[in-house]
């Protein structure tokens, strides 16, 4: 299968400094590549590199089975404005003295195209993003989520072969934010255009993406579907970047695909293991914060723990809990309905609870 975009042994220095470094990464057609990072993780560097605007000191970049860069022999380079790539700024980049409509038509009058047809496409994609009514208005008098559909809208009028973003949502409020993610995945299914979004938000990249690429420090540290990545993430080595509790461990006994560990500081735990762990081996377990099982009494034989409660703090979201069991510290997400209904209140500091963790839910790999 031909991929949309080839990214191979990437590398590029500023300044001096190294900020992408051997980075290998594909995007399937009419797929969307998140590439999730802290900042100065090097992931507006790449998408700048993508785009041409950057050139790398190493490596190849090919758009639909076409080398755009390659450092060679023989070397090729081709400009920013003949690799269809369309790019969207953290900032928007919209023009100030322009109204929406002159501004989703830019790239079209760039292209010399008759104004029938720039008039036809701004309007279709003023409907597809509900701007119908703005097309007079300036980019001042738009909301932050306005302007960030003002900004797709020009992206995506030229058709590109490849659409980019830098953290499209960054400047919007929360209920901003989660609405206009579901309508940007439904707008990239339905147009079908290949994206590279960059992002930091845990968020964006499990509501968007069809597959989570992690940079850290220059370097790819993990790609992946999302859901293997959430089910299996020391096998990417992204466990404690994703927010999960590791610990380490030793095997006592395995029967079939369950692995009885021994976990310092907690004590005996049962998992499934889809890798081979001989007795005696040593292993690291990691535990997703909102899987574990909160009770006020003990719910289940196995992996069950009295833990006390070192501190209780509610999120727009649910309960976030830090537990101490044994000599570990669990953190641990809940929604506030289901500790409601189990424990009768929301619980507090000191209070001492049950936790139970399911065997299905817990990775394990080797140490």
């Amino acid at each position: 299968m031909t991929l949309a975009l080839r990214v191979e042994d990437l590398w590029v220095e500023r300044g001096g400094r190294t900020v992408l470094q051997g980075v290998s990464l594909g995007a399937e057609k009419a797929s969307v590549l998140v590439v999730l990072g802290p900042n100065g993780a090097g992931k507006t560097t790449l998408l700048n590199t993508i785009a041409g605007l950057l050139e790398p000191s190493r490596g190849l970049v090919e758009i639909m089975g076409e080398t755009v860069y390659a450092s060679g022999p023989p070397r090729v380079n081709v400009p920013p404005e003949r690799r269809g790539v369309a790019l969207v700024p953290q900032e928007y980049a919209l023009f100030p003295h322009m109204t929406v409509y002159e501004n989703i038509a830019f790239g079209l009058r760039a292209r010399r195209l008759p104004e029938e047809e720039i008039r036809a496409r701004v309007r279709e994609m003023a409907e597809l993003l509900g701007l119908t009514g703005l097309l007079d208005r300036h980019p001042g008098q738009l909301s932050g989520g306005q302007r960030q559909r003002v900004a797709l809208a020009r992206a995506l009028a030229v058709e590109p072969k490849l659409l980019l973003m830098d953290e499209p949502f960054s400047a919007m409020d929360a209920p901003s934010r989660e609405r206009l993610r579901t309508e940007l995945r439904g707008i990239l299914r339905r147009l079908r255009v290949t994206t590279v979004m960059v992002t930091h938000s845990f968020a964006d990249a499990w509501s968007i993406g069809d597959r989570i690429a992690i940079l850290r420090g220059g370097r790819l540290v993990a790609d992946a579907p999302p859901g293997e990545l959430a089910t299996r993430p020391l096998r990417y080595g992204a466990a404690e970047f994703l927010g999960y509790t590791v610990l380490e461990a030793r095997v006592l006994e395995t029967r079939g695909d369950t692995v009885v560990l021994e976990v310092e500081g907690l004590g005996r735990l049962e998992a499934k293991a889809d890798a081979a762990l001989e007795p005696g081996a040593r292993a690291r377990v990691a535990i997703r914060p909102d899987d574990i099982v909160v009770s006020g009494k003990p719910v289940a034989r196995v992996n069950t723990y009295a833990a006390r409660v070192a501190e209780a703090l509610v999120t727009r979201y649910g309960v976030r809990l830090r537990l101490e069991a044994g000599s570990v510290t669990l953190q641990v997400e809940q929604a506030r309905g289901p500790l409601l209904a189990t424990l009768g209140r929301l619980p507090g500091p000191g209070d001492t609870l049950y936790i139970h963790i399911p065997p299905d839910l817990v990775d394990v790999a080797p140490s």
